[in-house]
């Protein structure tokens, strides 16, 4: 099942800090069970080798993809790191359209449950990405920012994502929570 990650999710993600995954409990998430394979999608830009050095393409015509930390995955599965292309006007691919030989995360579902989102303790939001800063004086989140208040980082976070009524925070939706491992 594909899921999409921003960038700093992407990052938690492999770093190791990220082994948890929250959506509302109404979405196709709901149906994952342990051992299931989430696809990780982001955003990449297509390229490909020609006479010798990099250009960008379209996807049809692309070897491989860059993602925003520079890492090239290529249609044989490799990998390796470089630079951004340095051309502004290059075209983003939205992770919903990234190909599936270009996926570099995978993830298997270890264990899922059903509880609002406003139960999460701050193990849960260490769990999801934030990361304790001075001793747990300061919060960072991926991509968010830092604040005194973990809980309230997260939920700015998390109003940030799900903007609909019935979603938010001070909704506190049902979400399924699922504990997850890298392939």
């Amino acid at each position: 099942m594909p899921v999409i990650a921003g960038p700093a999710v992407a990052r938690a993600l492999l770093a190791g800090w990220q082994t948890r995954w929250r959506a509302p409990s109404d979405g196709p998430l709901s149906r994952c069970a342990p051992g299931d394979s989430l696809i990780v999608r982001e955003a990449c830009i297509p390229g490909r080798i020609r006479d010798g050095g990099e250009v960008m393409t379209d996807l049809a015509r692309a070897e491989f993809v860059v993602f925003p930390d520079g890492w090239r995955r290529y249609r044989d599965g490799s990998g390796r790191s470089g630079p951004l292309p340095r051309d502004a006007d290059e075209k983003w691919i939205a992770a919903v359209h990234m190909p599936r030989w270009a996926v570099r995360i995978e993830l298997i579902v270890e264990r899922g449950q059903i509880e609002p989102v406003q139960a999460i303790t701050r193990a849960d939001m260490r769990a999801e990405g934030l990361r304790p800063l001075l001793g747990g004086l300061l919060w960072r989140a991926p991509a968010h920012g830092i604040g005194f208040s973990a809980r309230r980082l997260y939920a700015h976070r998390w109003n940030r994502d799900h903007p609909t009524p019935g979603y938010r925070w001070q909704d506190n939706p049902a979400t399924i929570v699922l504990d997850v491992r890298r392939a």
